[in-house]
């Protein structure tokens, strides 16, 4: 009997995954306030802004973490995307702590991600329901975006957009849109953007003359994060394109 109690306790410990979180991503860090992990989660970049990040302890940049700010939180578990340098993982992994380093770029990345993360936590994985919800919102920009061609600039010092491939892309791409070029995250030549011919220009940085453009520089949190907070910036766009609200 107590062999059975014994095997049942470890079990459910190890279950419960890890318990000191550090997030060096905005996005990773909504993940697991969605997964309903914020009481796991110690610390956070200076970047997190989701109301729940009040109270975390600040970590510094995405690229360039404090070392010892992070490790005096006493982590169990580090996570970062592909923008923190691999070598900054490894430092950290050197001291013993373990680290994650998600790759957020596509939809898929983001189903792999929860995948990653409800292991993590010991939470009901809910990759497939989030991206599905996003697609459904998407599909609700089809009377309005289908076939136009549709140019997404992130920045324009440099001049930076979101691809066909991107997530932004993809979710376009379900709402019919022609989203030029192909490519994830890539930076364009300003003659490009305006010998695009695009139909609309989606711009988190403003908009650029002779250019059909909806201006989203106010709502950019909503749309630079692959979290849940994409299911209201799709609301947003929705508005703004098809509703002329």
């Amino acid at each position: 009997m107590i062999r059975v109690f014994l095997f049942f306790l470890l079990f459910s410990l190890s279950a419960s995954g890890a318990d000191r979180i550090v997030s060096l991503s905005p996005a990773l860090s909504e993940l697991l306030f969605y997964l309903g992990a914020k009481n796991r989660v110690v610390g956070v970049s200076n970047y997190c802004t989701a109301k729940e990040c009040k109270g975390k302890v600040k970590v510094g940049g995405i690229v360039n973490p404090n070392v010892e700010a992070v490790l005096s939180l006493k982590p169990d578990l580090i996570l970062c995307t592909t923008m923190t340098p691999e070598r900054v993982c490894n430092l950290f992994r050197k001291f013993g702590v373990k680290v994650l380093r998600i790759r957020l770029v596509s939809l898929e990345d983001l189903k792999v991600a929860l995948k990653e993360l409800s292991r993590e936590v010991g939470a009901k994985e809910k990759g497939e329901p989030l991206v599905r919800l996003l697609r459904e919102r998407a599909g609700e920009l089809k009377s309005c975006l289908k076939g136009k061609k549709v140019v997404v600039l992130l920045s324009l010092k440099p001049p930076i957009v979101a691809g066909r491939d991107s997530y932004i892309g993809e979710l376009l791409s379900t709402a019919g849109a022609k989203v030029i070029p192909s490519g994830t995250f890539l930076p364009v030549s300003y003659e490009f953007l305006i010998n695009s011919k695009a139909d609309l220009l989606i711009s988190f940085c403003g908009c650029l003359k002779g250019l059909k453009c909806v201006d989203l520089s106010k709502e950019k949190e909503l749309f630079f994060h692959l979290s849940p907070l994409l299911i209201k910036g799709l609301g947003v766009l929705r508005r703004r394109v098809c509703l002329k609200g």
